[in-house]
This record gives structure tokens, C-alpha cells and sequence, in this order.
């Protein structure tokens, strides 16, 4: 059986507390069992979605803001 996975006692040069050390393993612990691993899949493909979802909108923006500049001078009047 594998090792239960651990926070280290450094996560980015800052010392972690055992008090929240512990918690952290009791949290990745809950994330390994099949209930977890679900919500933490559905957490992760919203954040894919909505980091989606801004990018094609700063696309579209970026594409007016083109076309607006392409634009002869007096063709919108």
C-alpha cells in the first residue's frame, strides 16, 4: 500500500505550522477517497471553464479593437 501523501513542513520558504500541517493531511486524505476525487474533478473543470470562458472573451475584444483600427476613417459614419 502507498505512503499517504504529506504536506512538507516548507511550502515556499514559509514554514508551516504542524497545527496546519495535519489539517492539510487530513484534507488530502478526504480528496483520495472516490467522493473527493469527484468534487475536487468538478472543481477543477469549472476553473478550466471559466479561465475558457475569459480568454475567448479577451479574444473577442482584441478582434473589434482590430477591426475598429483597420476601419477607414470615415466608414462608420
Amino acid at each position: 500500500m502507498a505512503a499517504a501523501a504529506k504536506l512538507p513542513k516548507r511550502v515556499a520558504g514559509v514554514k508551516l505550522p504542524p497545527r496546519l500541517r495535519r489539517a492539510g493531511n487530513a484534507l488530502f486524505g478526504w480528496a483520495r477517497g472516490p467522493i473527493g476525487s469527484n468534487i475536487v474533478a468538478a472543481a477543477l473543470a469549472g476553473v478550466i471553464g471559466a479561465i475558457w470562458e475569459r480568454h475567448e472573451r479577451r479574444l473577442a475584444i482584441r478582434e473589434e479593437r482590430e477591426a475598429e483600427a483597420d476601419a477607414p476613417a470615415g466608414a462608420g459614419v
